[in-house]
């Protein structure tokens, strides 16, 4: 793992992305805190942002988990027609997000287990590091499984006609 990243929540992974990043950080709590914006235009476009990636395999930080949860109901009692339209398709990206990122956590789960756990005698110092990283994955993995358990039942429970 890489300990020189901004959040605590990023994680080398085995296979590295070919594609160069210009990516610009963005820190989630601001954009959180646009979700409640009186203006249905922002807070369309913070979700937007917020669930967007370049990659649709790139996990969520437990941040943006977090503030998803304490703001997902703003976004999914607006009236307006168009702003669902809106929200739908973040929402849609979303889910896409999420499903590569759950599929990726556990093949990388399933390959640093086999690493770890092989046939190969790995030094002390590679098992530890490598143990903190499956632990670490895993507990990535453990947030967004907690989230799409959340999300369904948000989702039921505003199902109400």
């Amino acid at each position: 793992m890489n300990t020189t990243n901004r959040s605590v929540d990023t994680i080398e992974f085995s296979k590295v992305s070919k594609k160069p990043s210009g990516a610009v950080i963005l820190e989630e709590d601001s954009i959180g805190r646009l979700l409640t914006h009186e203006s249905d235009t922002v807070r369309s476009l913070a979700f937007s942002v917020l669930v967007s990636s370049s990659s649709t395999i790139r996990p969520f930080t437990e941040t943006a988990l977090g503030v998803l949860r304490q703001n997902m109901y703003v976004l999914y009692c607006d009236t307006d027609a168009k702003f669902r339209n809106e929200i739908l398709s973040s929402t849609k990206h979303m889910v896409e997000r999420l499903r590569g990122a759950t599929s990726l956590l556990a093949k990388e789960i399933d390959s640093l287990s086999i690493q770890l756990h092989g046939k190969q005698e790995l030094q002390t110092a590679q098992q530890e590091e490598g143990q903190k990283r499956l632990d670490a994955i895993k507990q990535i993995s453990q947030s967004h499984n907690d989230f799409v358990t959340w999300y369904l039942e948000f989702l039921l429970l505003e199902l109400i006609p």
